[in-house]
């Protein structure tokens, strides 16, 4: 009676419809470690994922410009869940927030990196070699400078 009620007073009848639609997967977002770096600094990013799948067909971008994966051995996969990253950053980089996309077939991760304004005393660590060296602009490896002649 209710329905009959309804129709005579000309409410109006929308048909539902419904579509099946794939499920769209969020990119998961990885911890980096360190998750900022100074303008002209050269350093080692660690990235520690959950559930990926790093393996040699992987590849990282920074979005933006400035921010140079190193060619070579500039992406090491540790594990599956494990890789790092060796970046060199321009000392003109924009001072800025920057995605890091990590993709592995399908699989896409992201992290976020924030460049810093260098400081003219910032302590760079430089992996290179036997491990990691830490040096102060302007003074060589040993902590001396270089003669003059």
């Amino acid at each position: 009676m209710l329905f009959h009620r309804i129709m005579k007073q000309s409410v109006p009848f929308y048909p539902v419809l419904f579509l099946a639609l794939p499920m769209l997967t969020l990119a998961q977002t990885v911890p980096l470690s360190p998750n900022n770096g100074a303008q002209g600094a050269f350093l080692a990013i660690a990235v520690t994922g959950t559930n990926t799948q790093f393996d040699r067909t992987t590849t990282v971008v920074f979005s933006g410009t400035g921010m140079i994966v190193e060619t070579g051995q500039g992406l090491t996969v540790w594990s599956p869940t494990s890789l790092t990253i060796l970046v060199d950053i321009a000392p003109d980089a924009t001072v800025s927030l920057r995605t890091l996309t990590i993709t592995t077939g399908a699989e896409v991760v992201t992290g976020v990196f924030t460049v810093t304004v260098q400081t003219s005393a910032e302590v760079g660590l430089i992996p290179r070699g036997f491990g990691v060296t830490t040096f102060l602009p302007g003074s060589s490896a040993l902590g001396k400078l270089p003669a003059q002649s």
